[in-house]
């Protein structure tokens, strides 16, 4: 006997449920933004509560970006029969102090550097 699954986010699995659920509060904000800026200050234009809408957008943009890239890499890597995430973990921890920090701050600015880029994107 087949059971139906009522719950909505069942079928994407336990750990990608925040994702989904971040996912739905930036639209719901997205779409928000307006009323709760014109609820505060009624003389509100437009384009005030446009700005923001777009810096929202553009967040939505970077996590989506994001997301899209980590699933293209985990497909590649399992693909091209890449040694595990442990093995790499162990090489890692023996690098020198400065290897490391500069292995973390270039992940960093190659992160900040995908943000700035949607936001010109957007902007």
């Amino acid at each position: 006997m087949r059971t139906l699954i009522l719950s909505p986010l069942s079928w994407a699995g336990k750990k990608y449920h925040y994702i989904i659920i971040a996912v739905l509060m930036l639209m719901l904000v997205y779409q928000l933004i307006p009323t709760v800026l014109s609820h505060f200050d009624p003389g509100t234009a437009v384009l005030d509560a446009a700005i923001w809408q777009l810096l929202a957008f553009s967040f939505i943009t970077f996590l989506s970006v994001l997301v899209i890239c980590w699933y293209i890499f985990r497909f590649a890597w399992n693909r091209l029969s890449l040694p595990g995430s442990i093995f790499m973990v162990s090489q890692f921890k023996a690098l020198s102090p400065w290897q490391q920090l500069s292995f973390y701050f270039a992940s960093f600015a190659l992160l900040v550097f995908a943000a700035v880029g949607c936001l010109v994107a957007v902007f």
